[in-house]
């Protein structure tokens, strides 16, 4: 052994020391962990039935709003179609009122009643001018 210690310099056995204290430190030392790479999780079916839910209820909601002004719409549309009939009716009745008071206000003297009756119940509602003419005269 002494020969071989005498052959190899001191600096050059540091260096071989020091090549195998770093080799065992290098195989002791635990190997550097992989950085997993980033791996897409499948969704699970319950966070896929959420999602497929969620937007479900999402488009069921916009339907529903959607509905729910057409309904609006149609409501006041038949609210707006009654009020135009209801004026119709109070004009028609006004009319109709007015012309039972001028006809009450007539002056019957010199009329034959029955033509006078047959007369208003032809017009019925409707305002005009009934002339009655004797043909034979």
């Amino acid at each position: 052994m002494n020969s071989i210690h005498q052959k190899i310099r001191p600096a050059s056995l540091l260096l071989v020391v020091a090549a195998l204290a770093t080799a065992q430190l290098i195989s002791a030392a635990p190997a550097p962990k992989k950085q997993k790479r980033a791996v897409r999780e499948r969704p699970r079916a319950s966070e896929k039935n959420n999602r497929t839910s969620a937007k479900t209820n999402r488009a069921s909601a916009k339907t529903n709003r959607l509905e729910q002004r057409r309904l609006a719409q149609r409501r006041r549309a038949e609210a707006t179609r009654l009020a135009a009939i209801a004026r119709q009716r109070a004009l028609e009745d006004a009319l109709r009122d007015r012309v039972q008071a001028m006809i009450a206000k007539d002056d019957t003297t010199g009329e034959d009643l029955e033509i006078r009756r047959i007369a208003v119940s032809a017009l019925g509602n409707h305002a005009g001018t009934v002339v009655v003419m004797d043909p034979q005269t």
